[in-house]
């Protein structure tokens, strides 16, 4: 995984922009779960791009593009282990959709759904307010 000071010189300060969540379309936001890792990504940017990750704690980093600082996305590990369980309205949602985990239109729709969630969550623990450090 890159880190931040990997795309910038000593002297370069990094900074990452505000995100104003009711900017985000439901309709490009582009979700993986991977159950063998139990991690969970979410672009915002309709595919996934080019980004470092800067960690926010517990497992969860934000994905930031290194030029101009906005925050493109999120990934979240332990999903199942640690972040669900610590979020109980998510924990049960995901497990009312886990049985549609199949490739199907449907579970697409349901993960978008459930990003957005997620993201709310980042934005109601403040976790999208605070300074960031780059990882």
């Amino acid at each position: 995984m890159a880190k931040v000071k990997d795309f910038l010189d000593e002297h370069s300060p990094f900074r990452i922009n505000p995100l104003d969540i009711d900017d985000i379309d439901q309709n490009k936001l582009w979700v993986h779960y991977d159950p063998e890792a139990d991690s969970i990504v979410i672009y915002i940017t309709g595919v996934p791009v080019r980004a470092v990750s800067v960690h926010l704690g517990n497992d969860t980093y934000l994905k930031v593009d290194p030029k101009s600082g906005d925050i493109v996305g999120f990934h979240i590990e332990a999903w199942e282990r640690n972040f669900t369980p610590a979020h109980p309205e998510i924990q049960s949602v995901w497990g009312q959709m886990k049985p549609y985990r199949e490739p199907a239109l449907d579970w697409n729709h349901l993960l978008r759904m459930l990003a957005l969630w997620v993201i709310f969550v980042f934005k109601s623990d403040q976790a999208l307010n605070q300074t960031l450090q780059p990882a």
